[in-house]
Parts: structure tokens; C-alpha cells; sequence
């Protein structure tokens, strides 16, 4: 494990949030405040880039929702997009009078204004959001031609500036209100949706962007004994990790493929176990080797001695044949031809 110290964006704010990481260079942000940053943490570069373009609205509260980074592999550039908005007071929950969309260029090292009305990311951190092969996805709520709200995974892609949505069809019954993390597992897109009734986790996967109908549900996992609350993540081995209760720091993990629990009271105790084992197994492997080793030792030895002990039977072979042969004529001249000659 490497603890790394992420530098400081604003003096008096500290160090923000990361929102990814990607080619190990890690973008972060202060809430609430308009200000990110591009650190590698290997060369400890770190930059502070420019604040987004502003528009003069009198009245309006100016918000920033930083929506994705990633890698523009097409044309060599590490790019932001965020969105830019006004509000008439305070109040976040009034529908903006203005919605600006933007995207800083590293290489540029400056914003410019994109010709696009996009679905805003829903506001749950970084659970919203994920980047996968020059694409930006985060799945947010907009309103279908029937009035209703339907949620949807918008897909901005880096290189030619452009999005496709991605309609995100199934309803729980009596659980109406799910909590969806967007990941990435073996190059594609997951959606883990958790339910508070029972305390159950679906997990699918996207086939095709743009294509409802290619979310193909993967697992569903539960009901489980503790309450559970976002943000989820998955490893690199199938499992969710996830933080459990409301006001825990303890973590806890499921085993997608084998449905096994990890929750923090066997944790420790499976640990224990596990290292025992492998110590113990380290030494048996280690003293079988030896064995295996010492018996070809003695077998390489035995060789030279195997084949001049081979070779010497093959000349006494040899000599008995002979011996015989030689043996069997005397036979005949001495007995067998007198015989007959009687």
C-alpha cells in the first residue's frame, strides 16, 4: 500500500475531491468552488488549470458541475468537461435559467463553449460517473415525452466533442428510488443499482450505448444482514466494496461470482486464516521442493552409472549369444551326428 498526499488546490479549503484517474494522472476539484486540479503523482507535476469560461448574468448564482476527465486519444489530450449554470438565489432546486457546457483542452491549456444540451449528472459524487476508452459516461434524471422522469447514462466522447444517451428502462416494484454507482469492470460500463428494501444489489452491464434494450442484468445479490450505502466500487476480482450503516468507516465486500460476504466481523477473522495459510503453505512448498530437488540430484548422478551399467550388459549379452552359439555346435558334432550315424 502507497499513501499518496494529494497537493493542496485552495489554502484555506484543503485538498478536494478526486473525481478520476486516468493514464495515472489524477484530476480533482473543490466542491463548490470553481477550481481543478491535474496532479501525477509519479512525476508529482501538478497544475492548477483556468477557471471556465463566465457569463455575465446579473441576479444569478453561478454553479460548476465538473462532469468527467479523460484521455482524447485520437488527437494526444487529456480534456475536462464541465457544466456551468445559473440559478436565481440560492436555491439548487429551481431549474436553471442557463446551462452552459464546457470542456478545457490540457494541451490548449484553455476552455471553450460546446453547441450541446446534455442530461446533468445526478449530484452523488462520484458515483455518477465513469471513463472507459475516450468516453465520458454519468448516468442522470431527465424528462420523457410523457412527462415522466426517466433516468438515463449520457456517453460524451472526447474526441469528436459528441454524446448518445442511453435509456435506463427497469423499475423495482415498491422501490421506486434506487441507489445506482456507475463503474467499470473489463472494459465495459456496470450500473450496481442498490435497494433498500431487503437490502438487495443488482449488477448489469451495458452492451451498446445508445441501445436500451443491450442492459443485460448480471447478478443480484442479496438480501444482506447489514444496510449498506453508496459509494460502491468494484475490484479487479468481481467484488462490490461498499461502506455499511450511515455513519461507518468500516467497509465491507461481495463475492459476485460466489455470493460470499465479507462483512468486517469475518474480515478479520478470515485474514487470520488466510495468512496462516499461506504461510504454512509457503513452507510445505518450500520443503516438498527440496525433496524433489535432492531426489533429481540423485537421479542426474545415477545416470552415467545407469547407462555404463546398460552398455556392459549389452557386451555380456553379446558374449553369452556367441558363447552359446559357439556351445550349440559342439552339441551337434559330438552327439547329435554320432546318433545319427548309428
Amino acid at each position: 500500500m502507497v499513501t499518496l498526499v494529494l497537493p493542496t488546490l485552495v489554502e484555506s479549503y484543503g485538498l478536494g475531491e478526486v473525481l478520476e484517474c486516468v493514464n495515472g494522472i489524477i484530476c480533482h476539484y473543490e466542491r463548490g468552488r470553481e477550481v481543478i486540479g491535474l496532479w501525477n503523482p509519479k512525476t508529482d507535476e501538478h497544475k492548477i488549470i483556468p477557471p471556465g469560461i463566465s457569463d455575465d448574468e446579473p441576479g444569478f448564482d453561478r454553479h460548476v458541475s465538473v462532469h468527467g476527465f479523460g484521455y482524447d486519444n485520437v488527437n494526444d489530450d487529456y480534456k475536462v468537461i464541465q457544466c456551468v449554470y445559473y440559478i436565481y438565489g440560492r436555491t439548487l432546486f429551481e431549474e436553471p435559467v442557463l446551462r452552459i457546457w464546457q470542456i478545457y483542452s490540457l494541451k490548449s491549456n484553455c476552455w471553450k463553449k460546446l453547441d450541446l444540451e446534455m442530461t446533468q449528472k445526478e449530484d452523488v459524487d462520484k458515483a455518477s460517473i465513469a471513463y472507459l476508452n475516450g468516453v465520458c459516461h454519468w448516468w442522470g434524471s431527465e424528462f420523457a415525452t410523457n412527462e415522466l422522469e426517466e433516468q438515463v447514462l449520457v456517453s460524451f466522447n472526447l474526441s469528436t466533442e459528441t454524446f448518445r444517451t442511453t435509456s435506463i428502462v427497469w423499475v423495482q416494484e415498491n422501490d421506486d428510488s434506487p441507489t445506482r454507482t456507475l463503474v467499470v469492470l473489463n472494459e465495459s460500463v456496470i450500473l450496481i443499482s442498490s435497494f433498500a428494501q431487503n437490502n438487495r444489489i443488482e449488477i448489469s452491464i451495458l452492451g451498446e450505448v445508445g441501445v436500451k434494450e443491450s442492459w443485460v442484468k448480471l447478478f443480484t445479490l442479496g438480501p444482506f444482514p447489514s444496510e449498506f450505502r453508496y459509494p460502491m466500487r468494484m475490484g479487479n476480482k468481481c467484488d462490490v466494496i461498499f461502506y455499511i450503516g450511515d455513519d461507518s468507516n468500516e467497509l465491507a465486500s461481495i463475492d459476485v461470482i460466489t455470493d460470499k460476504n465479507q462483512f468486517p466481523d469475518t474480515v478479520a477473522t478470515e485474514k487470520v486464516l488466510r495468512q496462516k495459510l499461506n504461510r504454512r503453505r509457503k513452507r510445505d512448498v518450500y520443503v516438498e521442493g527440496k525433496a524433489l530437488k535432492a531426489r533429481m540430484d540423485v537421479k542426474k548422478e545415477e545416470v552415467p552409472h545407469l547407462q555404463h551399467e546398460h552398455d556392459l550388459a549389452k557386451v555380456n549379452r553379446e558374449k553369452i549369444k556367441a558363447e552359446w552359439s559357439e556351445f550349440g555346435e559342439k552339441f551337434i558334432k559330438i552327439v547329435v551326428e554320432p546318433a545319427v550315424q548309428d
